[in-house]
């Protein structure tokens, strides 16, 4: 009987870390477990995750150089290109990799590599 009560407690904390809410198990004529979790049970972090339906990408620079954006607050598609980095006299040009809306230009002018230049809404 105790290692009956350890296995669904060791189901219990693995439904608890992996976040699950449902879980059914079937083996004919031997065993029949459901388990159901409620919302509310889920750990904070989830929580959280679940009531932001919107994810933000943020885009950064893949070189020094002075960025130049082209569009803001507004509707992108995948492919779009948002900006230009001129460095030497060479452009380069910044495209979103996502369907999404501009939410801001957090850098325009004189850049660093890696240094985050445009935030994006991402639909689906």
């Amino acid at each position: 009987m105790n290692n009956k009560i350890k296995v669904l407690k060791e189901i219990l904390e693995l439904m608890k870390e992996k976040g699950w809410t449902f879980l059914k198990l079937e083996y004919p004529q031997l065993l029949k477990i459901e388990i159901k979790r409620s919302v509310s049970q889920l750990p904070q972090e989830q929580k959280i995750q679940q009531e932001q339906k919107t994810q933000t990408l943020q885009i950064t620079s893949p070189t020094v150089g002075i960025f130049y954006p082209i569009v803001q607050h507004q509707t992108i598609k995948k492919g779009e290109i948002l900006g230009k980095i001129k460095i030497l006299g060479i452009e380069y040009e910044i495209k979103s990799h996502v369907n999404g809306r501009i939410l801001s230009i957090l850098k325009e002018g004189p850049v660093e590599f890696g240094e985050t230049i445009v935030e994006i809404e991402v639909s689906e």
